[in-house]
């Protein structure tokens, strides 16, 4: 009976350690969600400049790529943000340029990675350089992973974070 016990509470003891191990590797980031966000922001750049070299502007629109790539805190800000810019038709509203292209125009577009730290197995900051009508235009890309895929979370451009812009723009509405 004493010995039943014992090998019970060695199992339960075992268990419980290894529990808290494995909850610990899972906060910690790793070489592997840093190649995984940074090949998700590879392939959603790729995606995003193909389409501007080769579709119209109304296809580029048709295309949304806000939905197809963004966070989905994002997308409810930003969904208060257009429902602000409805009730002032014939001012440009909030989004006066293309945060994917850093511009209101396109030419040559490419990009580069230049490093990717991560907070977390969830969120990475990553910086790179948008390369658009001849100017480079450095910027970080926050990136969340939701439902196993990596989506953007936020730009942040001469440190300003889009996001916050967002919501200090939504707190200085009066009409909501």
């Amino acid at each position: 009976m004493k010995k039943t016990l014992f090998i019970v509470l060695v199992i339960i003891l075992t268990g419980c350690a290894s529990r808290q191990q494995s909850e610990t590797v899972k906060e910690e980031p790793t070489i592997v969600e840093e190649i995984s966000a940074e090949l998700a922001i590879m392939n959603i750049y790729d995606e995003i400049f193909n389409a501007y070299e080769t579709l119209s502007e109304t296809e580029i629109m048709a295309a949304d790529f806000d939905r197809k790539f963004m966070s989905a805190e994002y997308l409810a800000t930003d969904s208060i943000v257009r429902k602000i810019d409805e009730k002032y038709p014939g001012e440009i509203g909030f989004h006066d340029y293309d945060h994917w292209i850093q511009g209101n125009d396109w030419e040559n577009l490419s990009y580069a990675i230049a490093s990717i730290s991560d907070t977390s197995d969830k969120e990475v900051m990553i910086s790179m350089v948008i390369f658009n009508c001849g100017q480079e235009k450095p910027i970080k890309v926050k990136m969340l992973k939701e439902n196993g895929e990596w989506k953007i979370a936020d730009f942040i451009r001469e440190g300003v974070s889009e996001l916050h812009e967002m919501r200090e723009y939504i707190a200085a509405d009066e009409t909501l």
